[in-house]
């Protein structure tokens, strides 16, 4: 699966439970088969767990050798800290930090949505910049019924939607710097989860 989230820092959103967890996951688990390393920034202690094991049963469906999960980081306490600088000092006092990490942080699954003054875009801003990296925010702006919020509004580099059809159906959208429309098909594998494919990209670039 080969996705456009080219730099700085990114957002993926959209309404509850339209899959954009299980997709960024993939996205994130590609690079570690690839030789990358990942951080999955976790809010509270103790959450890294869950983080682990989803990582792990995904690699075992995609028949991922098990030995890119040691590239997989996770720092526990993102909720704590309200200054960017802050935590990238955090973060690069691990022993296992290294320049160039995928940065992960995935609040699709929090009840509360993130809306486009959520105090964490600017930091996530920061972060990436300071880290010279990409930074991957995963969310969701609520139930669907209401009006989404105006995508534009969010501060991030890249802002993209996710939208899931019929039969395992995904629609990735980028609605800014420029647009892009992916569309994925996804597949049920081994150990109760998801896989995805690009089957067409259309790419509308009004910048």
């Amino acid at each position: 699966m080969q996705l456009p989230f080219n730099h700085g820092s990114i957002l993926l959103t959209g309404f509850e439970s339209n899959m954009q967890a299980i997709v960024a996951r993939q996205y994130a688990m590609e690079r570690l088969a690839n030789g990358g390393s990942v951080i999955a920034l976790v809010d509270r202690d103790g959450d890294g767990r869950e983080q682990t094991v989803a990582f792990a049963d995904a690699m075992r469906s995609h028949e991922i050798d098990r030995a890119a999960l040691d590239r997989l980081h996770i720092f526990e306490g993102t909720y704590n800290y309200s200054d960017g600088a802050k935590l990238v000092a955090a973060l690069k006092a691990k022993p296992w930090y290294r320049d160039g990490a995928l940065i992960v942080r995935d609040v699709a699954s929090a009840m509360t949505e993130l809306l486009p003054d959520a105090s964490w875009l600017p930091m996530a801003n920061e972060i990436a910049l300071l880290l010279d990296t990409r930074l991957l925010t995963v969310a969701h702006h609520g139930r669907n019924g209401p009006f989404a919020p105006t995508y534009s509004d969010y501060q991030a580099d890249e802002v993209w939607t996710a939208t899931a059809g019929l039969n395992l159906a995904l629609t990735l959208k980028r609605i800014k710097p420029s647009e892009i429309i992916i569309h994925l098909k996804g597949a049920m594998l081994p150990f109760n989860t998801i896989g995805f494919e690009n089957i067409e990209e259309v790419a509308h670039d009004f910048a």
